[in-house]
């Protein structure tokens, strides 16, 4: 910086909160099983609910998809947990280029899927530069940071045909949240975003209130929309009842956009907070207020002087969360004069995830009980992994989240029977590929 820069405190605070913001997006790394097996629940096992399929805002993801890349989801899904499985965590001494169809050739899945599939993952030398070109005329000189085309085709195509991964966060990313960018390409001229968002948004609401019905075991004190008053309103997604204190807890698939997290601009970032998070901290507030004003019950109680309030917004993507993005939020909050916010609390997906898993650990906790000791102590505005690293960190190294369970449960031997069936015809799960010494079983990988 120059120094006439370093006596400014205000160019330095907003240089820091755009620090923050990219260092989110080019910097987070999340556990890869969570995440794949968290699109795959979300895109194929979710759907399937019969409400969900009987719902008037029903959108056909499997039909849309297939309607863009000429595959299904699950077969998507199969060819990219095959090609991931050779290299993950893999060293250097034990890296190998794959030779597609001879990588799959023992696989029931044809040649032609195959071929169809890795297309959307792959590029040579030639193709990376006329992708490229593009992105760099149709952005902003910034967005080169983002690695745009690589993250469209995380798989280098060599001169032999061989391929390899560029870089594995992005195969895993274009294996997972890739699925909802191509529906939403495929909707720009085929169809209804809007409806598309709506309906992803009902499906990402039943993956957070499963999260609960898992945590609260059963128990009375989960309430999920409540619909009340003329005109009919509703409630949170999720309302825990702890009285005297109550949890009101909300579920969102907005995000920042692309622009704003890899170039950190603080007029986009400002404009992304008033339509992904200022709108949702409005409602909220609204609907603590309507219980205040004794419009709803919750389990046959009404609102009493004394009841305590706890706002908890869930993202499915990271939102950048920091002592001093903390105090520019609430310093915006106070400009708009919007009340019941005292103890907001802002989660991600993953941080939930994690939440559910030390709380299954008969850790003696509750989630009211690491809601009120984060937010009274030195880590009220970190984000709640480093909280919970930070303080519970014996029992967070060794979290294992339902999703793990689910991954070898369901997810593996889906896979592997309908897809590869079993090997040498016995009940041990088969190899990816066949003759690979890495099972792709989680329990199996180092």
């Amino acid at each position: 910086c120059e120094p006439e820069t370093l006596k400014n405190p205000k160019i330095m605070k907003d240089g820091y909160i755009r620090m923050v913001i990219r260092s989110y997006y080019f910097q987070h790394w999340e556990n890869i099983i969570n995440q794949l097996t968290r699109y795959y629940y979300l895109f194929i096992e979710i759907p399937k609910h019969q409400d969900i399929k009987n719902s008037s805002a029903f959108f056909d993801i499997q039909h849309e998809f297939e309607e863009k890349t000429g595959i299904s989801i699950n077969d998507y899904f199969t060819v990219g947990f095959g090609v991931l499985a050779n290299w993950y965590r893999k060293d250097l001494q034990n890296f190998s280029a794959i030779i597609p169809l001879q990588y799959f050739s023992k696989t029931k899945i044809s040649d032609e899927k195959v071929k169809k599939c890795l297309e959307l993952f792959t590029a040579d030398i030639e193709k990376y530069k006329n992708e490229y070109k593009k992105d760099r005329m149709a952005r902003r000189m910034e967005d080169s940071y983002a690695f745009l085309t690589m993250r469209k085709f995380p798989l280098f195509q060599l001169e032999d045909g061989k391929i390899i991964p560029l870089d594995i966060r992005f195969l895993v990313d274009k294996i997972s949240s890739n699925i909802y960018w191509t529906i939403m390409e495929h909707q720009k001229t085929n169809g209804d975003r809007n409806r598309f968002t709506n309906f992803f948004g009902e499906i990402f609401e039943i993956y957070v209130i499963e999260i609960f019905q898992r945590i609260m075991h059963g128990t009375n004190r989960l309430h999920s929309k409540i619909n009340y008053g003329k005109p009919e309103k509703e409630s949170p997604e999720v309302i825990l009842d702890y009285s005297p204190d109550f949890i009101f807890i909300d579920a969102k698939t907005s995000r920042l956009r692309l622009e704003t997290v890899t170039t950190g601009d603080l007029a986009l970032y400002n404009q992304d907070l008033e339509k992904c998070f200022f709108d949702s901290i409005k409602q909220m507030s609204n609907r603590i207020n309507d219980f205040k004003n004794k419009e709803f019950p919750i389990n046959g109680k009404h609102y009493k002087d004394g009841d305590k309030i706890w706002p908890v917004i869930v993202y499915l993507d990271d939102f950048p969360i920091d002592p001093v993005i903390w105090e520019y939020l609430n310093k915006k909050i106070a400009e708009l004069k919007i009340p019941h916010l005292k103890n907001l609390e802002i989660l991600d997906i993953n941080e939930l995830e994690n939440i559910e898993a030390i709380l299954s650990n008969n850790s003696g906790l509750s989630f009211l009980d690491i809601l009120k000791e984060k937010n009274k102590g030195p880590f009220k505005n970190y984000s709640m992994n480093n909280y919970l690293y930070k303080t519970l960190k014996s029992v967070y190294l060794k979290i294992k989240p339902w999703i793990y369970s689910y991954f070898d449960d369901v997810i593996s031997e889906n896979l592997m029977e309908t897809h590869f069936g079993k090997a040498n015809n016995s009940s041990e799960p088969v190899r990816y590929p066949p003759d690979s010494s890495m099972k792709f079983r989680l329990g199996d990988l180092p």
